[in-house]
């Protein structure tokens, strides 16, 4: 299967943004220093900082993520995150007037007494 990302070489990890890396061993997928993270990061779009972070947390846990899982791109696995950190900072709320009127348009079921 090939890969649209580009090869380069920082450090002294080479391959492709989406390769495989080893865990912890900081393979052609995993960068090996929090700068070399920021380095990626610009590549697909995210902030440095944001990368450093992830980058500081993952070495924290192995690169395992939370479903037990191996990181084996840190590119991708970084770009998901700060999507999902988008997603959840952008929430867009349902607006007030709009809630007022689903509230109004409801009608509650009338209550049939129980028989005994």
């Amino acid at each position: 299967m090939s890969s649209n990302l580009p090869t380069f070489q920082l450090g002294e990890s080479t391959g492709t943004l989406g390769g495989k890396g080893e865990r912890g061993e900081g393979g052609p997928g995993i960068p090996r220093s929090p700068e070399e993270a920021a380095k990626w990061a610009a590549v697909v779009g995210v902030p440095a900082q944001f990368a450093r972070d992830i980058w500081e947390q993952m070495e924290a846990v192995g690169w395992i993520d939370g479903m037990k899982r191996p990181i084996q791109s840190f590119a991708r696995y970084v770009a998901r995150r700060y999507s999902m950190q988008r997603n959840v900072e952008n929430e867009v709320k349902m607006p007030e007037h709009r809630a007022r009127k689903v509230a109004t348009e409801y009608q509650q079921p009338e209550m049939q007494p129980k028989l005994l």
